[in-house]
């Protein structure tokens, strides 16, 4: 072979080499573009199912957060935060202060859209929805901006019916320049369904909740309650109304009790009751309601009312005020110095007390009550008027206290009542301001004598009066002294005589005041 044909043959081998090389080149370009477009698609479908299930776990956590602000007996969803930038037209995102889920799969805030509807569907955060059926009605949309991180939809364009059941998902968006949003429309009814959840607390105690919009029930028969029991352990917390028809506890059921958290609506209990176990304690921190409706005889014997300011049991014939129980745990004792005596004034319509007493023979402390008398009270060791009852520890005063009447002659009663012990107190209006009277002045007596006023006659008065005098050793009435210098008991027509001790000296002035209700007799003076 000559050199030339050598040459071409080589030329021709290289040629041929690097057309190959190109061949192959571009296999290898095409193939790696379709496994980079493979890997690239099924990431983006990843990022797309992550974020429908964020949507849908954020739909979740919404349902737990709906409230009724407007009274209207809808609940409505949580407000929108439409003061970010970058919201959805018409619309907002998740508040912050909302449990549910900020951001989507490519890390963009999820949009959010929230419908207000009910007789009241006009509120602060919402968007106004259905005045009338609501349950088939949008309660919230979310928004993923979606790849593109930006959004295409308006708050607007989302509402209106749906079933009520649904959580409905927008069909898979298309992918490039807009219309790639992902849209999660979940009706009222699905709210409802999804909020009745058992969730837990982030306190750290590891409780959980039972939260809904709804009724938890047990059993099936909703004409004669539940026809299941509801045990609970430990605590159970209601935050509205829980409608026992049998509550049974072996240790107690506490209502905002302390350690334990609050039950903030009511109780109300048909029956309380358990064949196996006693209900051993019943603690009620606020305020524990009682029907006071029944009649007794009717009402079974030893149901309690309130009937006023009193607790009363029917003993099977007539509401009757129960005996108070000492920590002995024997029945009541009889209260001692427990007794006020009567009053007289002059001064008609105003409150009057008694003087005080202390009652005793019992231990830590009574209820006592006061009814009966316009302006009926009683005061505990001197503190002001209290009305209905309060409690009274041992060792303290207590007084009676009613209005006087409007005219002479009126006797006012209330009645004190310790347990089943009462004592009455009556303020009588009365003429307290005999007519002016005097003594005989007296000159040239013996040295330390007694020495005996004349006698005088009082009259111009119509209550029992008391007399008491200063410098004087006794007092007479018709009569018959008494030493001392105070003596009670005198009324229209009586006689009254005081007695004095003169000096030890010549020319000494003893000087004696008396008063008999109201009225000063003039002072009598007695000279040795």
């Amino acid at each position: 072979m000559n050199a030339r044909d050598r040459r071409f043959k080589g030329g021709f081998s290289t040629a041929a080499a690097l057309g190959a090389l190109v061949i192959a080149g571009v296999a290898l370009s095409v193939g790696f573009n379709s496994t980079a477009r493979n890997a690239m698609s099924n990431h983006r479908n990843a990022q797309l199912a992550e974020t429908r299930e964020i949507l849908r776990e954020a739909a979740r956590i919404l349902s737990t957060e709906l409230r009724d602000v407007d009274g209207d007996g809808v609940f409505e969803p949580i407000v929108m935060d439409t003061g970010s930038a970058g919201v959805p037209a018409n619309g907002g995102f998740i508040p912050a202060s909302s449990r549910a889920v900020q951001r989507d799969a490519w890390g963009t805030r999820i949009g959010y859209c929230a419908f207000d509807h009910g007789t009241v569907n006009v509120s602060i955060g919402r968007l106004a929805g259905s005045a009338g059926s609501h349950l088939g009605q949008v309660g919230i949309a979310l928004i993923s901006a979606g790849m593109d991180q930006r959004f295409d939809t308006s708050c607007a364009n989302v509402g209106g019916a749906v079933a009520a059941g649904a959580m409905a998902t927008n069909a898979a968006p298309t992918f490039g320049p807009g219309g790639d949003d992902i849209i999660e429309r979940v009706s009222v009814g699905k709210l409802y369904e999804m909020s009745a959840q058992w969730v837990p607390l982030d306190d750290g105690t590891g409780d959980q909740v039972f939260r809904g919009v709804g009724n938890l029930g047990i059993g099936t028969n909703a004409a004669t309650g539940p026809q299941a029991k509801l045990d609970v352990q430990g605590t159970a917390n209601v935050d509205g109304t829980l409608t026992a028809h049998e509550l049974t506890a072996t240790t107690s059921a506490q209502v905002a009790g302390a350690g334990n958290r609050l039950t903030t609506g009511t109780i109300a209990t048909p029956l309380m009751s358990s064949t196996s176990a006693s209900l051993s304690k019943l603690q009620v921190q606020d305020t524990l309601a009682v029907n006071n409706t029944l009649s007794c005889p009717g009402a079974t014997p030893g149901t309690l009312r309130i009937n006023g300011s009193s607790w009363e049991f029917c003993n099977g014939v007539a509401w009757t005020l129960p005996a108070i129980i000492n920590n002995l745990g024997t029945a009541q004792k009889p209260i001692t110095g427990f007794s006020f005596a009567t009053v007289q004034t002059e001064v008609l319509n105003t409150q009057t007390c008694s003087a005080p007493t202390t009652p005793g023979n019992f231990i830590g402390t009574v209820a006592v009550i006061v009814s009966g008398g316009t302006g009926s009270a009683i005061r505990i060791a001197g503190g002001p008027p209290i009305t209905g009852g309060a409690l009274l520890s041992a060792g303290q005063t207590l007084q009676a206290c009613v209005n006087s009447g409007g005219s002479l002659g009126i006797t006012s009663t209330t009645t004190v009542q310790i347990g089943t012990q009462p004592a009455s107190f009556s303020v009588q209006t009365a003429d307290t301001s005999p007519a002016a009277f005097s003594f005989t002045n007296l000159t040239g007596q013996p040295l330390n004598s007694t020495i005996t006023s004349n006698t005088v006659s009082v009259s111009g008065f119509t209550a029992t009066l008391t007399a008491s005098c200063s410098g004087c050793t006794a007092i007479a009435r018709n009569g018959v002294w008494t030493a001392g210098t105070s003596l009670g008991g005198f009324v229209p027509g009586d006689t009254i005589a005081i007695r004095t001790q003169t000096g030890g000296s010549t020319g000494q002035i003893s000087t004696i005041n008396l008063t008999l209700g109201t009225t000063a007799a003039s002072p009598w003076t007695v000279r040795t």
